[in-house]
C-alpha cells in the first residue's frame, strides 16, 4: 500500500476536472437537509424559549426539535451519506456519471441492509468508547471500512460487513489514522487561512455597508469553497485507501466468510 501522503494526494488526483459536478452536488445536499429541518422552523414558535412563565412548554418542544433532529440524522443522514462514500469510491474505480444528485438516493434502494448496518457500527463504537477511550478509538478504525464492504458484497450486512471491516483493517488502522491527521492538518491551515480575512471584514465594516458586504461574501465564499474541496479530498483518499486495501486483502481472504479478528 503506498503512503498515507500519496493516498491523500491520490484520492485528490481522481477529483480531477470533477469540481464542477462536486460543488453541484454539495449545494443540492444542503438544500435537502434544509427541506428536512423547515418543518421545525414552521410548526415550532420559538418565542416560547424566551418566555420564562412557559417553560414546562418550551422544555417538552425543545426535546421534540431534538428528538426530529435525532430521527432524521439517523434515518436519513446514514442512507445519503453512504451514497456519497460509495460516490468516491465508485469515481476511484474510473466509472463513469458517479456524481449525479440521483445516486444520492442509492442508499434507499437497500435501505434496511445499510442504515441498521451503519448503526450497529455506531452502537458498537460509542459501547466500546465507555469502557474506554482507546478501545472506542480502535474499534472505530476497524469498522471504518464497512460502508464499501456494503456496496461491493450485496448480499453481505450487519455483523457480517462489520467482521470483514476489522479482518481488513487489521494491521492497517494506524495508516488510516495517519491519513486523518494529515486531513486535519489541511484543515487547520486552511481555517487559518480564512481566519486571515476577518480584520479587513472589520475595517470593511468602517469603510461603509458594500465594502463589507463584499468581503463578507468572499469570506462565505471561501469557507464553502474550503469545506466541499476539503470533503471531497478526504472521501476520495478514504475511497483509495479501501481500493488499495482491498487489492492486496482479496488475494488470501474470502470476503463472503471472513473469520473473526
Amino acid at each position: 500500500m503506498q503512503s498515507v501522503f500519496d493516498i491523500f494526494s491520490g484520492g485528490f488526483s481522481f477529483l480531477k476536472g470533477k469540481w464542477t459536478k462536486l460543488t453541484f452536488l454539495f449545494l443540492v445536499v444542503a438544500l435537502l437537509y434544509i427541506l428536512c429541518i423547515l418543518p421545525i422552523f414552521t410548526f415550532v414558535d420559538f418565542s416560547d424559549f424566551a418566555d420564562v412563565s412557559n417553560k414546562g412548554v418550551a422544555q417538552t418542544k425543545y426535546w421534540y426539535v431534538t428528538l426530529y433532529e435525532y430521527l432524521i440524522s439517523i434515518f436519513v443522514s446514514i442512507p445519503v451519506f453512504w451514497a456519497i462514500s460509495v460516490m468516491f469510491l465508485r469515481n476511484i474505480r474510473g466509472e463513469e456519471e458517479t456524481f449525479k444528485v440521483s445516486r444520492l438516493f442509492d442508499g434507499f434502494k437497500d435501505y434496511v441492509r445499510i442504515t441498521f448496518t451503519q448503526l450497529l457500527v455506531a452502537i458498537c463504537t460509542i459501547l466500546w468508547s465507555c469502557l474506554l477511550i482507546v478501545p472506542g478509538i480502535m474499534k472505530y478504525y476497524s469498522y471504518a471500512m464497512t460502508p464499501y464492504v456494503l456496496y461491493d458484497n450485496p448480499k453481505v450486512g450487519y455483523a457480517n460487513a462489520m467482521d470483514i471491516s476489522s479482518n481488513m483493517m487489521y494491521g492497517y488502522r494506524m495508516k488510516l489514522f495517519g491519513l486523518d491527521c494529515l486531513y486535519l492538518l489541511f484543515l487547520l491551515g486552511f481555517s487559518m487561512l480564512i481566519s486571515f480575512i476577518v480584520p479587513f471584514m472589520a475595517l470593511g465594516a468602517l469603510a461603509g455597508m458594500a465594502v463589507f458586504i463584499a468581503f463578507l461574501i468572499v469570506y462565505l465564499l471561501l469557507v464553502v469553497g474550503c469545506v466541499i474541496f476539503l470533503t471531497s479530498t478526504y472521501l476520495s483518499s478514504r475511497a483509495n485507501f479501501y481500493n488499495q486495501l482491498k487489492m492486496e486483502y482479496e488475494p488470501s481472504q474470502d470476503l463472503v466468510e471472513p473469520t473473526k479478528e
